[in-house]
Parts: C-alpha cells; sequence; structure tokens
C-alpha cells in the first residue's frame, strides 16, 4: 500500500508539473495521451505532438518508477 500511495503522488506531482506547461484547455487531454505513449512505448521518444518540456517530466517519472 505504501509504495501505492508514493506512486499516487508521484503521478500528481508529474501532472501538476504537465499543468504549468500546457493551455487549461488542452491539459488533460496532452497528460494522458502523452503519459500513455511515453508509458508504453518509452524507447519511442516524446511523440511529436506532445510538448516536449511536458515529455521530459514524463521520462523522468518513469526513470523514478521504473
Amino acid at each position: 500500500m505504501e509504495k501505492k500511495g508514493r506512486l499516487l503522488f508521484r503521478i500528481q506531482d508529474l501532472y501538476a508539473k504537465i499543468a504549468k506547461v500546457k493551455s487549461t484547455q488542452r491539459k488533460t487531454r496532452s497528460f494522458i495521451s502523452s503519459f500513455c505513449v511515453l508509458m508504453f512505448n518509452p524507447e519511442m521518444g516524446i511523440p511529436p505532438l506532445v510538448n516536449r518540456k511536458a515529455g521530459r517530466h514524463i521520462l523522468d517519472f518513469l526513470r523514478i518508477v521504473g
């Protein structure tokens, strides 16, 4: 349970970082799509439609968690 709680906290922290990068309207969609793409295909790198800064935050997160 402890590990699950920390993971949830890290995801919230990641979302907060991305929220600062993206415009309010597209923030959630961008977060979900970029998170999914990088979660399942990290070797592809940051998807072209994803803001570079947001993509780097997600890659950092995956390195910490993975």
